[in-house]
């Protein structure tokens, strides 16, 4: 790749997956944000987007029109941290919940989507839990209810 100053888009894909795999998301994000515009495709941009969720790099535009489970929660995060007050985040969330809804009353939705809309439903859940505590005793009591889940989400994946 480096030689031919070319990379098919399957090579790059496949480096992009090695590199998120082995959780070098400093190397994802260089790569992807180095790629001209239009080299990029649907899963290129979801491997962008969760990378910079990870690196916690809110200064991309995720599209709006993007349904995928990476673009729906890097935007949820990315509101988050742009948030004034309570009432934005939320709206951030509101939204966020009836798109994934909305995905999973599709009538021609195949076992994937639905997993991918569970998946994105599971996290926005888990972000409002937080969201909503009102003091330190809530918060304690929202994470010891995540930690009651991991072994029912290890189990579920």
């Amino acid at each position: 790749m480096r030689r031919l100053n070319h990379a098919l888009p399957a090579d790059s894909q496949g480096l992009v997956n090695s590199l998120t795999m082995l959780n070098l998301n400093n190397l994802t994000y260089s790569l992807l944000t180095q790629e001209r515009p239009g080299d990029s495709g649907s899963d290129m941009t979801n491997s962008l987007l969760h990378a910079a969720r990870k690196l916690e790099q809110w200064d991309l535009r995720a599209p709006e029109t993007d349904r995928a489970e990476s673009a729906t929660i890097f935007r949820v995060f990315q509101g988050l941290s742009t948030a004034a007050d309570i009432s934005s985040t939320r709206n951030c969330l509101d939204r966020s919940f009836i798109e994934a809804l909305s995905r999973t009353t599709e009538t021609n939705i195949n076992a994937r989507s639905m997993q991918s809309a569970l998946r994105t439903l599971a996290v926005l859940a888990e972000v409002d839990d937080v969201m909503s505590s009102r003091d330190a005793h809530d918060l304690d009591e929202t994470w010891q209810r995540l930690r009651s889940r991991e072994h029912w989400m290890d189990t579920g994946r």
